[in-house]
């Protein structure tokens, strides 16, 4: 016999495109709702940095199976992060998404959270941190997020990580630095060539690579060697660039407001955060306040308050009065 669980996972659910309509402009959007009538969770799931945006092979999928599983995902069009830039534009979008969901009848209002990767897992903290998600996001969970936007970028430069106990040496993948180059183009070249430049770059991490070759030969000698040295993964030729754009204080005060460093008391929205789902089941196995996603999304579907489980696991309740985990 087939049990009904295997039974929701072989329905599809349905599938629906939306618009936002956000100050920045009218967002793209995808709604994945579950079979059956009932009210829901509402979860507003945010891509990372992938030109695809909600069509990214692995979001889609897994958008699929958060609906099957029970809950109403939304996939909001982060435009900036679709074009490799961290922006403020991508906080008020997630906000906007998860306000939509509580306008659909099957989804219940008090239960609606963030779910983030990448640097949009550290915006959905933002998120949740800002005035306007209070009475909206219930909850928030991130995986791979950024606390310092500035630490971040920095090590992507230096391949440094500043950590409590001091510097540690780990190599950074070359792609972030890449995107780092890419959305301050016209900091390493002409500002005549930065267009072009960025191109190239664009190409690069679009996986394009033979054609991110062939626009390179648009550029001036000295841009294009930077384009080379940037593909074969030479920090080097970028590094001082890259450190004295994060000294400006512009750049500073904007890492600043996009970062969830000095923020913890600013939210009331519950969080989750992880590197890895390994890295999640040790912390809770020590007796972190981390939860590994699949127990966290199978908890809050029961609107429990604490773990069945275990009791040295700790889980946080919805949002109602001051923030603290039981």
């Amino acid at each position: 016999a087939t049990s009904g669980l295997a039974r929701r996972y072989d329905e599809r659910g349905t599938v629906e495109n939306v618009l936002l309509r956000t100050r920045w402009g009218p967002v793209r959007a995808r709604v994945y709702r579950p079979i059956g009538g009932h009210r829901r969770p509402g979860l507003v799931v945010s891509h990372g940095v992938h030109y695809l945006g909600i069509d990214e092979p692995r979001l889609v999928p897994f958008a699929t199976n958060l609906a099957r599983a029970g809950v109403v995902v939304i996939t909001p069009e982060l435009a900036a992060l679709a074009e490799y830039r961290v922006d403020r534009s991508s906080v008020d979008e997630m906000i906007e998404a998860a306000r939509h969901l509580t306008t659909l009848g099957r989804v219940e209002r008090d239960r609606v959270g963030l779910l983030g990767f990448s640097f949009a897992g550290g915006l959905a903290l933002v998120a949740a941190a800002q005035p306007e998600a209070r009475g909206v996001v219930d909850r928030v969970a991130v995986m791979g997020a950024h606390h310092d936007l500035g630490k971040v970028l920095r090590f992507l430069a230096t391949d440094t990580v500043e950590t409590p106990s001091g510097p540690r040496a780990m190599r950074a993948h070359d792609y972030g630095l890449v995107v780092f180059v890419y959305m301050y183009a016209a900091r390493f070249v002409d500002p005549s060539e930065a267009a072009v430049f960025r191109d190239c770059l664009r190409l690069q991490l679009h996986v394009e690579g033979a054609q991110a070759r062939h626009t390179a030969r648009l550029l001036s000698p000295p841009a294009r060697a930077l384009f080379d040295r940037i593909l074969a993964g030479d920090k080097a030729a970028v590094r001082a660039t890259v450190l004295r754009a994060l000294e400006d204080e512009g750049e500073r005060a904007r890492g600043r407001a996009l970062s969830p460093a000095g923020r913890a008391r600013e939210g009331r929205a519950r969080s989750r955060a992880s590197s890895s789902p390994r890295r999640a089941r040790e912390r809770a196995g020590r007796g972190s306040w981390e939860l590994p996603m699949t127990r966290w999304t199978a908890a809050w579907k029961r609107g429990e308050k604490r773990s069945a489980s275990s009791s040295e696991t700790k889980y946080c309740g919805r949002t109602s009065g001051a923030s603290r985990c039981v």
